[in-house]
């Protein structure tokens, strides 16, 4: 405290306000930090006159393992009829293939990729609890055939889906087998070059019967049905009786490619349904 002057009346005061801090409770009281990704920490220490070297380390996440066997693939045209001369394209260019989550949650296809057959490896893309995905050889040709609105519709990197028959395996990002079949022109004449595809008719079959002709079947309509149900198909339509005297007969059908349950009508003269 002191005079502005010799002469003065007026006061000054020097105020000083000095904290002390203690850096480990300043810590341990602070608020957690989220860590979402492997990273890389970048620290060092200051003792009031120095820093110290710098120190680095790495965070790993540990991450829960992702069941990827939901995925599967459902329909594939791998021997497109050749188009007009027109068009611009080859046959080749309308080839696709079609995969689904069966599963009941969403899948992060990031690194899930074909090791056998086809060329890609998905980016980050989530595909949800039985939704379905449209790889394509080339998406402005398959634009030109079919509708794509609300298809989920990507591009493969390179390769062909051989006319007469490989074997195509999808693999997780850490190369673990999701599924890996072989398909065959030789199964169904009208999926090689007409136009019809093939669809799985089991997609919960064990692995050695997708490679069979009996878990696929011709698609229901030309050119497939590329991120849709197929058509369903009536593979066969029979009276069964019922029990017991008086027991009214019942019609039996057996069909193909019914998703979820189905709604049956009927008519006794095709003007009147029930």
């Amino acid at each position: 405290v002191h005079q502005a002057n010799a002469s003065s009346t007026d006061l000054y005061f020097d105020l000083s306000l000095t904290a002390q801090f203690d850096a480990y409770s300043a810590l341990a009281g602070s608020t957690s930090i989220p860590v979402t990704n492997d990273l890389t920490v970048l620290a060092r220490s200051y003792d009031g006159a120095d820093w110290s070297p710098l120190s680095q380390a790495t965070l790993a996440l540990s991450h829960a393992p992702v069941d990827y066997s939901p995925l599967r693939v459902s329909e594939l045209l791998y021997a497109p009829p050749t188009p007009s001369a027109s068009s611009g394209y080859s046959n080749d260019d309308f080839s696709w293939l079609e995969i689904r989550n069966t599963g009941s949650t969403a899948l992060n296809l990031s690194g899930v990729r074909f090791a056998a057959g086809i060329t890609h490896t998905f980016t980050s893309s989530v595909l949800s609890a039985g939704a379905r995905l449209v790889l394509a050889k080339n998406p402005a040709a398959f634009a030109t055939r079919y509708d794509t609105n609300g298809v989920n519709l990507v591009a493969w990197s390179s390769g062909n889906l051989a006319r007469k028959g490989e074997t195509l395996s999808l693999v997780d990002p850490n190369g673990t087998n999701i599924l890996t079949f072989t398909y065959s022109n030789t199964w169904y004449p009208s999926s090689y070059n007409t136009g019809h595809s093939l669809v799985a008719v089991d997609l919960a079959a064990a692995e050695p019967l997708w490679s069979t002709a009996a878990n696929w079947r011709p698609s229901g309509s030309a050119y497939g049905s590329p991120g849709k149900p197929d058509t369903p198909v009536i593979t066969k339509a029979a009276f069964a009786k019922g029990a017991g005297s008086g027991a009214a007969s019942a019609l039996a059908l057996s069909t193909d490619g019914i998703d979820g349950t189905p709604e049956v009508w009927y008519s006794d003269d095709l003007r009147t349904w029930h």
